[in-house]
């Protein structure tokens, strides 16, 4: 009997000593998160130190958008590179929440039957897949929207794409062809 409670209570001491360490890690990795913004915060910004703006159209209680949030965007390389080149804006596609973007307002469609926030709608060109990827430039004009999951190495393709201003000068399938992810999973 007292052999049962000696491995109960080292299996209880181990499980104890893995979970602190697990609470240890997870905390250090909150100083490492994306500052996402409100889209109003973006344009803000955006007029006093331009910037492309990167939004993350997602639906809630969507698998793929929440395993894109934990393995892609929260990648060590994506997070910087987001951090240091986009606004980063999340956009629940279907939240109540009115935006006003200069002297446009949008809000949720409520003549559409899925209840759609108008913005997601624009920014998508109604082409609702989640999750989505959306870059706008300095004059808040849509440059490409991006449907689907992606892993992290595809993605930051994408991210230098747009980052790096290639989409100025090179179209998409000569940059795919030429470019080479920075890194593997």
């Amino acid at each position: 009997m007292k052999k049962k409670y000696f491995v109960l209570s080292v299996f209880v001491f181990i499980a104890a000593i893995s979970s602190s360490f697990t609470f240890l890690n997870t905390t250090s990795n909150d100083n490492q998160k994306i500052n996402w913004l409100s889209m109003e915060e973006a344009v803000e910004l955006q007029k006093t130190e331009p910037k492309l703006i990167l939004v993350d159209v997602y639906m809630p209680n969507c698998p793929y958008c929440t395993k894109m949030d934990k393995t892609t965007l929260g990648h060590p390389k994506v997070r910087e590179y987001i951090t240091e080149n986009f606004y980063a804006v999340k956009l629940n596609a279907f939240d109540n929440k009115k935006i006003t973007i200069g002297d446009r307002e949008f809000k949720v469609d409520k003549k559409d039957r899925y209840r759609t926030h108008e913005l997601a709608s624009f920014l998508l060109r109604g082409n609702m897949q989640f999750p989505s990827t959306v870059f706008i430039d300095e004059n808040f004009k849509p440059l490409n929207s991006v449907p689907g999951y992606m892993d992290a190495p595809e993605f930051d393709q994408i991210l230098q794409y747009y980052g790096q201003g290639f989409y100025k000068k090179v179209p998409w399938g000569i940059y795919m062809r030429n470019s080479k992810p920075r890194f593997s999973k």
